[in-house]
């Protein structure tokens, strides 16, 4: 009886380490998606804001209360940003120090980390969300500039600087930075240095253990046919 012939045993399955690898990834997966969804959601209602869609209500003094709804919906999107991104840093971090990982993998892991979050802007999102939960939410300042009526939605920097729970690396963002910055431009820069690390992570894993995961398929493969 060949290899391929012998019946496949589900516990043996079970315990193979190509299950443990596809489980991982489809883990990584889902907090990236959900990162990639909040993200989306604070840019797409971000665009609105600025494209002046509600700006007859935004200068309109007796509707504040009404505009204020507007405001608070986009906090709530940017909230969920920041807590989707702490989660998929800290999920791939654990991912990365599994047993299953080889150290091969995890050092040239770490160098594309170093190289894609080489500047002090992803510390600071990683910190902000500590702000939120140990300060206060963010000013989201929304700027109209007349008489073209030009919005734009920023964050008050200056608000921020007073908060003494701020990592090195964080304050030195913010040092460098006027005292109103874009959210929008902050939320997609982050996003597109994800997009990136994610689209090497998956690669990698193809890289450093196709063998061992393509193994995994065709065993369950063959316990489907038995």
């Amino acid at each position: 009886m060949t290899k391929q012939s012998q019946p496949v045993n589900l516990d043996d399955l079970n315990k193979h380490p190509g299950k443990r690898l596809m489980g991982m990834l489809l883990v990584y997966g889902s907090t990236k998606d959900i990162l990639s969804m909040n993200g989306y959601e604070v840019l797409r209602f971000t665009k609105e804001i600025e494209s002046g869609r509600y700006s007859k209500i935004a200068l309109d003094p007796s509707r504040r209360l009404e505009y204020r709804d507007y405001q608070n919906h986009l906090i709530r999107y940017f909230h969920n940003f920041l807590a989707g991104a702490k989660t998929v840093v800290e999920h791939t971090r654990n991912m990365m120090r599994s047993a299953d990982i080889s150290e091969e993998h995890r050092t040239a892991y770490q160098a594309q980390v170093e190289a894609i979050f080489l500047d002090s802007l992803p510390k600071f999102i990683e910190d902000f969300r500590n702000y939120i939960m140990h300060s206060g939410l963010p000013n989201l300042v929304h700027l109209c500039s007349l008489p073209n009526e030009r919005w734009e939605v920023v964050i008050d920097m200056a608000r921020l600087r007073a908060w003494d729970g701020w990592t090195a690396r964080s304050r030195q963002f913010i040092n460098s930075q006027p005292d109103h910055i874009r959210l929008y431009a902050l939320v997609e820069i982050y996003l597109d240095k994800t997009k990136t690390l994610h689209e090497w992570l998956v690669k990698s894993f193809e890289i450093y253990y196709g063998k061992t995961m393509k193994e995994y398929d065709a065993l369950q493969a063959r316990l489907h046919k038995q």
